[in-house]
């Protein structure tokens, strides 16, 4: 069995909204709790955001958007695969 690994994403928002459509075709790369605005609106209330990849060996499988707030982090609505 591969392991899964757990990257911060280096994506801007572009490049967020372009990995979620190849993961997901024709969805929009998900549900809105991981969409790139979502969490600058998160942002913009005081909450920290991290936007993580997760990878098989080389190969991209899966996003996640964490919303955090007093040390609890809560990924809504995903991640994506």
């Amino acid at each position: 069995m591969k392991t899964l690994d757990v990257f911060d994403s280096p994506c801007d928002s572009a490049g967020w909204e372009l990995a979620g459509e190849a993961l997901v075709p024709g969805a929009g790369g998900g549900a809105l709790q991981q969409d790139w605005a979502y969490g600058v609106i998160a942002a913009g209330a005081g909450r920290r955001v991290r936007r993580l990849e997760i990878r098989q060996g080389t190969e991209r499988i899966g996003l996640a958007q964490a919303i955090g707030r007093r040390g609890l982090w809560l990924i809504s609505r995903g991640p994506v695969f």
